[in-house]
């Protein structure tokens, strides 16, 4: 069975590098990351974060740019 790990916002903040403000905000606005919520609690899934982050990745060789400055 696939063990669930769930992440405070502080550890999600070092993760990444965006501050519990920052991620605070962004749930109100409902942008960001997935999450969960039990009564007052915020937990985000390890799983959803990296999901997450992979989706924003850039790849500035991809997508037939020629990497040359305009």
């Amino acid at each position: 069975m696939l063990e669930i790990r769930f992440l405070t916002e502080k550890e999600v903040a070092t993760m990444t590098g965006i501050s519990v403000h920052t991620l605070r905000n962004r749930r109100h606005r409902g942008v960001g990351f997935p999450y969960n919520k039990v009564g007052k609690s915020v937990r985000y899934s390890l799983l959803d974060v990296e999901r997450f982050m992979a989706g924003c990745r850039v790849d500035p060789g991809a997508g037939g740019d020629d990497g040359e400055a305009i």
